[in-house]
């Protein structure tokens, strides 16, 4: 079994642990709006720290795509942790984690994603999934049929949402986005908009203390997740590429699936690279992270090769999950032209990226020699560049 399935594994685990949290929460009677501001406190600094340390916190315009997803993660959240106040969490957390149907529907739609064989049968076993619930829903909750069909839409109205979080993280990434920053993105816009809801409500920001107990939990069982992926020599990308798209349809369309392409031949792909700073001080570790997205159903599987200036710098990385990454400390002073070029692999065509232009702020030493009368003469002097 490949790291990035077992990713999707673990990730499941972890949110069946939440989920029951949220529906313990939720019987002792812990507004939703609580209990989401509780969790963004203590969620938000940890990934903007962990983003800081890992030098992937990369201000760019397609991490507004994560502030997106933020929104709609808020509304999903919100809307499943109500959802449960009479509605039975075997039922309603396995009909809010098939919002990956959503999350299909919408790649196929709108980014012309190929629906295969395959994908069309594993929709069809999630429908009737989500029908069996429905029928046993019916059958064991003895909540009044009002308070059963507002339950109903509200977990469909958190279903929805979260799959449409999912397409905006996509767009996100296939935009050259940096997995990391488009997680503070998220974390920022969900703990924002969680924090203003609860102070419209109560003019006040004081939720009982016993919220922290519950919000606290299930913080952690989500970083969980994010910390096994550390513990294993990755890092939080396989966790935000896996973590939420653990069906293999939707997996294959981020990468983190075993699929090959459709058909005979490869298919195109497309690269994008990012710094996690284009000015630096000399000797400032520099990560450059790789993106390679395919133009169909593959998983590109090769290398990556960096370019310095239309040279080869440093030696390929490989491609997982279709995130690659390079951390370098001795780039010389001044200003270098990056490109990354992916090599491509039996499934894949290779690319290159844009150029993106790294600056090394220091000082460089140069030396002037010359003769003069027969006299040879040196003159040694330093050029600053800032």
């Amino acid at each position: 079994m490949n790291q990035p399935i077992v990713y999707a594994i673990v990730a499941m685990v972890c949110y069946g642990l939440s989920d029951f949290i949220y529906k313990q929460a939720a019987t002792a009677g812990i507004r939703a709006d609580h209990f989401l501001m509780a969790q963004g406190w203590f969620f938000c600094p940890l990934v903007i720290l962990y983003a800081l340390a890992t030098h992937t916190l990369v201000l760019d315009l397609a991490a507004l795509w994560g502030s997106l997803a933020g929104a709609f993660i808020f509304i999903g959240f919100y809307y499943f942790i109500r959802s449960l106040a009479v509605g039975p969490v075997s039922t309603n957390a396995s009909i809010f984690r098939l919002n990956f149907i959503v999350t299909v529907v919408l790649v196929v739609a709108l980014l012309g994603e190929p629906l295969t064989l395959s994908k069309i049968a594993g929709l069809v076993l999630a429908l009737l999934a989500t029908w069996l619930l429905l029928g046993s829903r019916v059958s064991v909750n003895h909540a009044p049929d009002d308070a059963r069909t507002h339950s109903l839409v509200q977990v469909a109205v958190a279903t929805l949402a979260f799959g449409a979080s999912n397409l905006f993280h996509t767009i996100g990434l296939r935009h050259g986005a940096v997995p990391e920053t488009l997680a503070v993105a998220q974390a920022v816009v969900f703990t924002a908009l969680a924090t203003v809801v609860v102070y419209v409500a109560d003019r006040k920001l004081r939720p009982p203390p016993v919220t922290f107990k519950y919000s606290t939990a299930a913080a952690i069982v989500l970083l969980g997740v994010a910390g096994i992926g550390a513990s294993s020599g990755k890092d939080l990308r396989n966790f935000l590429l896996c973590s939420g798209l653990v069906a293999g349809m939707v997996s294959a369309e981020l990468g983190c699936g075993g699929g090959s392409s459709m058909g005979p031949g490869q298919v195109a792909t497309r690269t994008t690279l990012s710094s996690s700073g284009l000015k630096v001080g000399f000797g400032t570790p520099v990560t450059f992270s790789v993106l390679v997205v395919p133009q169909g159903s593959a998983t590109p599987m090769g290398s990556v090769q960096l370019l310095d200036n239309g040279t080869t710098y440093g030696n390929p990385s490989r491609v997982n999950a279709g995130v690659a990454s390079f951390l370098t400390t001795n780039l010389p002073v001044g200003v270098h032209v990056i490109t990354a070029q992916y090599l491509g692999d039996a499934s894949t065509l290779g690319s290159t990226s844009a150029p993106i232009t790294q600056v090394i702020t220091g000082i460089v030493p140069m030396q002037i020699t010359g003769t003069s009368n027969g006299t040879v003469e040196t003159a040694d002097f330093s050029v600053s560049v800032n």
